[in-house]
């Protein structure tokens, strides 16, 4: 029997390609929002900065806009896994006028731990729950395979995501697991994670909940995400039958 090499490779049991999938690695410890280079790996590509919450964190109750877990500035949620996760806004709104979205976004990048192959066929999966202290809910929360990237994207990346939430999504107390399917048609090197849909995009939904929750000002729909993934499906060995001697030679 012979076997392409390609599919002998893929058919071994695939490791997860992400960095650091659940946050746990850092160089620091966040004593307040804003501070996601304290997790190793994870690169911040826009002007605006995701947050980093972490168990150990500063408590609600000793610093302005914490980043403790369970309890933070933009709601109560423990880790999924381990001590720590990512928190970032799908939508801003200008906090004086809420009729106007801003162009604001925040984003999360990672260099993947081998490039994928052209033509393989790939699982991802990732646990979200929404920040219930926020005022809005929005769809779009999404993933984006690159094969470059620029060193900075600006404030805002619209770009056709290569997965979004098509739905507004609302769970406050779970955290829910988001799972699908990517076909690289590249060899994709980065995933970006976070809402790539324009302001402008018919696709783009959003809810006000209009509440008097403690940041409601802040005028956002903001997503704790934790337990990233991404495995490739294993190829099915291809049985080319018995092997054959013709003039002298096997084939």
């Amino acid at each position: 029997m012979m076997l392409l090499p390609l599919q002998s490779l893929w058919a071994q049991e695939s490791e997860n390609l992400i960095p650091n999938p659940s946050f746990e690695e850092y160089e620091c410890i966040p004593h307040r929002a804003g501070m996601p280079r304290c997790f190793k790996e994870w690169e911040v590509p826009t002007d605006d900065t995701p947050d980093y919450m972490h168990i150990e964190g500063v408590p609600p109750e000793e610093v302005y806009q914490s980043a403790s877990a369970p309890d933070n500035w933009l709601g109560f949620q423990y880790p999924k896994t381990g001590d720590a996760y990512a928190a970032l806004h799908t939508i801003t709104y200008d906090p004086d006028n809420h009729e106007d979205l801003s162009d604001d976004q925040e984003y999360l990048r990672v260099k993947l731990k081998e490039n994928l192959y052209v033509g393989q066929t790939y699982s991802f999966e990732f646990f979200i729950s929404t920040g219930e202290y926020t005022r809005y809910r929005s769809n779009g929360f999404g993933l984006l395979f690159k094969k470059e990237v620029e060193e900075d994207m600006g404030n805002q990346i619209v770009e056709t995501p290569s997965f979004y939430i098509e739905e507004i999504f609302t769970e406050e107390e779970e955290w829910v697991k988001i799972e699908g399917e990517f076909y690289a048609d590249k060899a994709y090197e980065y995933l970006l994670i976070g809402r790539f849909l324009s302001n402008d995009d018919s696709s783009l939904k959003i809810i006000d909940l209009d509440s008097d929750g403690p940041n409601h000002i802040y005028g956002q729909a903001s997503y704790f995400i934790d337990d990233i993934a991404l495995y490739a499906h294993p190829v099915p060995e291809i049985d080319l039958g018995e092997d054959v001697t013709t003039c002298g030679r096997l084939i």
